[in-house]
């Protein structure tokens, strides 16, 4: 395996005998391209980890900070995937998880969040803990000013969301914005009883993402079917800053496009024994796609917009500046995860071949 601009981690070949990875080569299509800088494929100890890699954090010390499913510690690698430390592990005790659901950075404090014991932990960047306090909803995250902020979804039979916000110090939490969107949620049956509850799954509810560094957060919702996406920019001490439109194609939806959107949608784990008039009875086709499937915030503040995700398409994500304004878009293929945006570093995770996680940083590049 040659080593210099790209370094592969060497356990995956021992851990699951196969062969390296290829290094990466420039994706994308549009106004831009990702050119890789580096590669690695996920591990834990001695373990290659299929579909391992839920959250991944750059750290101010040029490491990375990984949480993998199923591990109870933070991993702490080199942006080459060697391992530098652990932190945390198993158990209800002090700087322990039961489950890592999120973790971020308040300038130099490293939060990390468990819903289950319902508790945010701190951690410094050499991994020593500084405490813990409680965690009162799990749509919260802390932002820099030192309070909490989030979007609750309300799914079932719903059709409002909110935007909360807790200041520092104080129990109570103020209702920074109301929306109300068109598809709720829906059941369905499954004996006597309802076997899955959730959102429509080409649904109108409203997105949101949070700064990378706590810096606020940017919500997505559309007052009408056909309407513009309105982008609400909400501040680290929850005070609404702007609000922008933006028109952004919706594509028609077809009668067999949103079967085979089905079909992969209510695959045999979610939904066994589902039929086709069950589903067709709870889940109105809409006409269109809708025109933003997810965004993600870049720390320089850089708004990404994941156009409609159709199924064995590739995907094109708008980006704009902090004022709204395009700047352009890049076409990418669709199982590429963006990880984390950092200006124009985008660290991004991929499934290989043998269905392991590869995380590769790219350059931005015109």
């Amino acid at each position: 395996m040659r080593m210099g601009r790209y370094a592969v981690m060497t356990v995956l070949a021992a851990a699951c005998g196969g062969v390296p990875d290829p290094e990466p080569a420039a994706i994308g299509s549009g106004d831009w391209t990702l050119e890789p800088i580096s590669t690695f494929t996920a591990a834990m100890d001695d373990t290659v980890l299929v579909n391992s890699i839920t959250g991944l954090q750059p750290g101010h010390d040029g490491f990375l900070y990984v949480t993998m499913r199923g591990d109870r510690r933070i991993s702490v690698l080199t942006t080459d995937g060697q391992q530098v430390r652990r932190i945390g592990g198993e158990g209800e005790g002090p700087g322990e998880f039961t489950g890592i659901n999120g973790l971020g950075w308040r300038s130099e404090s490293l939060w990390v969040m468990d819903t289950q014991l319902g508790r945010l932990s701190w951690f410094d960047s050499a991994g020593l803990f500084l405490g813990s306090e409680r965690q009162p909803e799990p749509h919260l995250r802390p932002t820099s000013s030192g309070g909490l902020l989030g979007m609750k979804q309300l799914w079932v039979e719903a059709t409002s969301t909110r935007v909360e916000f807790q200041a520092p110090g104080q129990p109570g939490l103020t209702t920074v914005k109301q929306i109300s969107w068109i598809r709720g949620g829906f059941r369905l049956p499954q004996g006597g009883g309802t076997f899955r509850v959730g959102a429509h799954p080409l649904s109108d509810s409203p997105l949101a993402t949070h700064h990378p560094r706590g810096q606020g957060m940017v919500v997505a919702e559309r007052s009408a079917a056909d309407g513009p996406v309105v982008l609400t920019w909400i501040s680290a001490n929850g005070a609404i800053i702007r609000e922008e439109r933006v028109q952004l194609e919706a594509p028609a939806l077809t009668g067999p496009a949103w079967r085979t959107f089905l079909d992969a949608f209510f695959n045999p784990s979610l939904g066994p024994g589902i039929s086709e008039s069950q589903l067709d009875a709870v889940l109105v086709r809409p006409d269109r796609w809708p025109p933003v499937s997810q965004l993600q915030l870049s720390t320089d503040g850089k708004v990404w917009l994941k156009g409609p995700t159709m199924p064995g398409a590739d995907v094109t994500w708008t980006v704009l500046d902090s004022m709204a304004t395009r700047l352009g878009s890049i076409t990418l293929p669709a199982d590429l995860r963006l990880m984390h945006l950092s200006g124009d570093t985008v660290w991004t995770m991929r499934p290989n071949a043998d269905d392991l996680d590869v995380v590769t940083r790219y350059l931005l590049r015109r």
